[in-house]
């Protein structure tokens, strides 16, 4: 995936409209809510002074400028550890979003102490990939007029149609992503594959399948695209395998609770791969992490069920291609890990895990495991060992 050119990153500031989304999660008039607050306020604010500098290479590298942009990357550093105390009582996705905002401003400010400044500039351009895994999870008819406005005064015309889907995702204007994903299809500029290779159908299923629920429109824009005279073979076969999925689930759903249909979809899906890097069972394993987004926000689950939400979540997504840098399926195992460490799904979750990070480590040159996933695993590791002796 391209790097966001400049003017791409005034989407970081919308990392204020994670708001909305936590304290919905909250009980009315509760502390955690009144909480968010103010960090959220000074979030803003240290991003207001932060990403005009980053825009220039030369701005931010410049002496004169050392000293705003260092009380400034504190400021965020210092708001998004704050975020981690708030909103205790959120689904566990959140805690995710909320550790890998913190754990990314902390990178971003040490980076740019030890002078690493394109690097601390690289981390800070992609804060915008928390509003976009945040928003793209769950159901969402409910109209954003801040996010509409704010989009209106963005000249998106400079930017490139998915550049345009990502930002609108950011502010909530769904519509407007999936014409954006649309206009790309529709394209002749870019043959066919490399649309493919942009991870855009990805994109749009999340969109369309996750938050519209929209399986018509999705019907419609894969036939249209199959119809392309320079689709390859491989990606034809793909397409007829998601427009028979979506088809058919269109008029499953709703059949059983959401965790069994989760739990039938991915085994489904996985018949469906025919080999390690295949795509046949996309359309499944993306309805699935829609159900499961939905039963684990729900909270109302046993400790077990939701340890195996969290696990199926891991699972169906190590099948969905990465479109950013961060990691959730990582996250969603360890949260199956922790909910049940002394149950047969903690432990597979476990397993999973471990051979999921091993696997993305390993290269022709052998293992390259990063002390800090190392310190975790073992840490994980002693964790389910410390409750296995105990049961």
């Amino acid at each position: 995936m391209a790097p966001w050119r400049q003017i791409s990153v005034m989407a970081s500031l919308l990392l204020l409209l994670l708001l909305p989304a936590i304290v919905q999660t909250q009980p009315a008039g509760s502390a955690p809510a009144d909480g968010l607050r103010p960090t959220m306020r000074g979030i803003f604010q240290a991003l207001t002074t932060v990403i005009p500098l980053s825009l220039s290479k030369e701005r931010f590298q410049d002496a004169a400028n050392r000293q705003r942009l260092h009380d400034a990357l504190l400021a965020l550093s210092n708001h998004a550890m704050k975020l981690t105390q708030h909103g205790q009582r959120a689904p566990a996705g959140f805690d995710f979003l909320r550790r890998s905002l913190q754990d990314d401003a902390r990178n971003v400010f040490e980076l740019f102490e030890s002078e690493s400044f394109e690097e601390s500039r690289f981390i800070l351009h992609h804060l915008v990939d928390h509003c976009f895994l945040c928003h793209s999870r769950l159901p969402s008819s409910q109209p954003f007029p801040l996010g509409k406005r704010f989009l209106e005064q963005i000249p998106l015309k400079q930017l490139d149609p998915h550049e345009r889907m990502r930002l609108a995702v950011a502010t909530r204007q769904f519509d407007t992503a999936l014409a954006s994903c649309e206009t790309i299809f529709r394209s002749l500029d870019l043959p066919a594959a490399q649309i493919d290779l942009m991870a855009l159908f990805e994109d749009y299923l999340r969109i369309a399948i996750r938050v519209q629920g929209d399986f018509p429109r999705v019907i419609r824009t894969l036939e249209t695209f199959q119809r392309r005279p320079d689709v390859p073979t491989y990606l034809a076969d793909h397409l007829s395998a998601w427009i028979e999925a979506l088809t058919i689930l269109q008029a499953d759903r709703e059949q059983n609770d959401e965790l069994t249909q989760a739990r039938a979809l991915i085994q489904q899906g996985q018949q469906l791969n025919r080999y390690l890097a295949d795509r046949q069972g996309l359309v499944h394993f993306t309805l699935a992490s829609s159900l499961l987004h939905r039963f684990a926000e729900s909270r109302s689950a046993s400790k077990l069920k939701l340890a195996e939400a969290y696990y199926l979540l891991g699972v169906a997504g190590s099948y969905m291609p990465r479109t950013s840098w961060i990691s959730e399926t990582e996250f969603y195992l360890e949260t199956a890990v922790r909910l049940a460490p002394a149950s047969s799904i903690g432990k597979q979750a476990f397993v999973f895990l471990e051979a999921y990070l091993i696997m993305g480590y390993s290269g022709s040159s052998g293992l390259h495991f990063p002390p800090d996933i190392h310190h975790r695993l073992e840490e994980l590791r002693a964790f389910v060992k410390s409750h296995s002796i105990e049961k």
